[in-house]
């Protein structure tokens, strides 16, 4: 059971680089895809995902710059990668950075991330 009463949001503008980062996750050596429940995605607001070590470096493969953006706002929408849309082959926890990014970040509302094994 899920509640959905509440999001995160960004308050600062473009120029500001909003975002948060999650606590580490053990993913206990096995794959996984990562989930969000999204609104407010636009031509003028969209969300990136890292996946950082636990010591918050980019892990490659899955930076920023690699992550392709959702589309259209989602209960469950997949993170994918360039390359790929499974988190796998990481031996240590890990840490989502999720990105509000465009010109109006404030749109956006993120009411949960899930990681899925998938085996």
């Amino acid at each position: 059971m899920r509640d959905r009463l509440g999001y995160f949001q960004s308050f600062l503008g473009p120029e500001q680089n909003s975002h948060f980062i999650s606590a580490p996750i053990d993913l206990e050596d096995k794959p996984a895809r990562i989930y969000m429940n999204i609104d407010g995605i636009s031509k003028y607001s969209k969300v990136t995902v890292n996946i950082l070590d636990e010591k918050f470096k980019e892990i490659p493969g899955y930076t920023q710059d690699a992550c392709i953006s959702p589309q259209e706002s989602e209960l469950r929408q997949l993170v994918r990668w360039k390359n790929q849309e499974v988190v796998e082959k990481v031996k240590s926890p890990v840490r989502i950075r999720v990105n509000f990014d465009g010109v109006r970040p404030e749109d956006l509302k993120l009411y949960a991330v899930y990681i899925e094994d998938t085996e």
